[in-house]
């Protein structure tokens, strides 16, 4: 593989989340599930986090009757003051701890999947994703990371296609996935990663 083409809406911190839409977050989940239900093969999600946003110790109590013992991210505290309370919780009952988070602001919901494409018609994995570079140790080739709150809602995407250039079927295939998208692309954050004689990938914008 000589060339290939990557969305890439990274975390807040680097300016490439998405922030979505006002809208219920029954709507917004149900929006991001359809699209990785009709474009990849994934078969749920690798990691759900119900996360104490508003941190009190009757807060932790309360919730820890209901979703077990929480973990506590100790280096998140150490460096930077913040208490990260959270619990891991079923990978199959999204549906139910986004109603959770809906019925207590002071609860929020991460959810990560990590995928292939798929042609939504023949249900097979696009050729050529195996061959794909890991440009990023930290990021997985293709993956979303989907946080829900009563205040604040983002998706963080990274999206590694098998095209080497945009032909009219690629671009067909791109605008069915933002039909159904809970976000708009951005045309800021599209590349097209070539090959250089020395074997380095380099970006450039498309």
């Amino acid at each position: 593989m000589k060339a290939f083409i990557t969305y890439e809406g990274l975390p807040l911190n680097s300016g490439g989340a998405h922030q979505l839409p006002a809208k219920p977050l029954t709507e917004v989940c149900a929006s991001m599930l359809n699209f990785l239900q009709l474009y990849t093969d994934t078969q749920g999600a690798d990691r759900v986090r119900v996360q104490l946003v508003d941190f009190s110790f009757r807060n932790i109590i309360k919730y820890s009757l209901r979703f077990g013992f929480p973990s506590f991210d100790w280096n998140n505290y150490l460096a930077n003051g913040i208490k990260d309370t959270y619990w891991n919780v079923y990978l199959r009952k999204i549906e139910y701890y986004v109603d959770q988070i809906v019925s207590h602001r002071e609860l929020g919901l991460s959810v990560y999947w990590r995928f292939n494409f798929i042609d939504p018609r023949t249900r097979r994995v696009l050729p050529g994703q195996s061959e794909l570079p890991v440009l990023d140790a930290r990021l997985e080739n293709s993956r979303v990371y989907l946080w829900l709150s009563a205040t604040k809602s983002t998706a963080s995407v990274w999206f590694a296609f098998p095209f080497d250039h945009l032909t009219d079927d690629n671009l067909k295939y791109i605008e069915g996935i933002q039909e159904t998208l809970p976000f708009k692309f951005s045309k800021r954050f599209w590349r097209l990663w070539n090959k250089s004689d020395n074997g380095k990938w380099i970006p450039k914008k498309i």
